[in-house]
């Protein structure tokens, strides 16, 4: 669909990203701006994150004694710094919707339909049955009334 339909239909949005559901509240182009917005956010953290890990491990570079006792704390953080940009990497999710039950013979039974928007007749006398499994393609333009 088009930006204009989506903007007018849309009141949230759940973003799927990174296996967590992010919701906005909010049309499709307030979503693109919010998530621009966290995006921004999350690269300089990550700027930052990475500028701290190069500092650590420069120091523990240049310090061979750097895993002793009085040192230990530094080096653990060092070590989270590097779990935690694992950790920001994309990975791949999954959402698993079960089969459900067979409901009937028939999905769609449509007799005589006629539909109209505006004075622009789309359908006229239209009589059909939609099998389990059947496939329905409606084509045309944006704001030709496919919706």
């Amino acid at each position: 669909h088009d930006r204009y339909f989506l903007d007018n239909v849309t009141g949230w949005i759940l973003e799927l990203d990174r296996g967590q559901g992010i919701p906005y509240e909010g049309n499709y182009s307030s979503w693109l701006k919010q998530k621009q917005k966290r995006l921004e956010q999350e690269g300089r953290e990550e700027e930052s994150r990475q500028r701290t890990l190069a500092r650590e491990q420069e120091w523990i570079a240049a310090s061979p004694k750097a895993r002793q006792a009085k040192n230990k704390a530094r080096y653990t953080r060092y070590e989270e710094l590097v779990t935690k940009s694992s950790e920001r990497a994309p990975q791949t999710a999954q959402i698993i919707i079960p089969i459900a039950e067979r409901l009937g013979n028939r999905v769609i039974e449509a007799e005589r339909l006629s539909k109209s928007f505006g004075d622009r007749l789309l359908i006229d006398n239209l009589s059909f049955k939609l099998p389990p499994g059947g496939i329905v393609g409606v084509i045309g333009p944006n704001g030709a009334g496919k919706t």
